[in-house]
């Protein structure tokens, strides 16, 4: 676990010195999903998509997210991924 916290750590200082640094917020996502930490990882992979859209096709296969990939807010992601790369 502290691992995580310290990968996690240093991905914050990332993300605040640089906020549309969106490689920090995908690890810093990736952390949160091997952790387990389920709400804090979808947070972060919406702020990574956001700024880099092309993030979505990598949380579709990405090994990393497997942790999290059953719970209901990732398929919740993944469809709403879905529906705007339609629209």
């Amino acid at each position: 676990m502290g691992r995580y916290e310290e990968a996690i750590a240093s991905y914050e200082q990332a993300t605040e010195i640089s906020p549309d640094y969106a490689n920090a917020w995908n690890h810093k996502a990736r952390c949160y999903a091997q952790w387990g930490k389920v709400e804090l990882a979808i947070d972060c992979l919406q702020k990574s998509i956001e700024l880099k859209p092309e993030y979505f096709h990598n949380i579709t296969t990405e090994p990393d997210f497997d942790p999290i990939r059953e719970s209901a807010k990732f398929k919740q992601l993944i469809r709403a991924g879905q529906l705007s790369q339609i629209i």
